[in-house]
Formats: C-alpha cells, sequence, structure tokens
C-alpha cells in the first residue's frame, strides 16, 4: 500500500469514521473537516503507523492541507529517519 492510500485509511478509519464527509485524495481537509484536535489524533496516527516522528521540527498548516500534502511530509519524515 503507498503512503498516501495509508494516509487515506487512516483518516477513513479514524476522523471521518461516520463516512459523514466524502474524502478522496484531493480533498481540501483544512476548510472545516479537520481541526486542530483532528490534527493531533491524526499525527499520532501517522506516527505509529510509518514509525516517524512528526512534531520534531515546524509544522505549517499547508502540511494537513490534502492527502498529497500529509504524503510528502511522511515521505520527509521517512527520509530523516
Amino acid at each position: 500500500m503507498d503512503i498516501e492510500n495509508k494516509i487515506l485509511e487512516i483518516i477513513n478509519t479514524g476522523i471521518n469514521k461516520d463516512g459523514f464527509f466524502e474524502i478522496d485524495k484531493d480533498t481540501t481537509l483544512n476548510n472545516g473537516i479537520i481541526d486542530s484536535l483532528d490534527i493531533m489524533h491524526l499525527i499520532n496516527d501517522l506516527e505509529h503507523a510509518f514509525s516517524i516522528s512528526i512534531y520534531e521540527g515546524g509544522l505549517v498548516k499547508e502540511d494537513f492541507e490534502n492527502i498529497h500534502a500529509m504524503a510528502k511530509l511522511v515521505e520527509k519524515k521517512l527520509k530523516e529517519k
């Protein structure tokens, strides 16, 4: 499974477990779909799923804009390991 599909799975089984939002890889998430608490949970889930530490280094809201942006962040953190 590639990184984007894994992130999408994490979101759809966590934040969007009730299927309230139609989310795909291009969906803009930081327009009300996810809030700061959701991001904290998502960071935790991503850290566990990919065995990375996301909090090290600065984060910007654009890192969580959509699945593509999150995948870039994960890829960057994987390279830093």
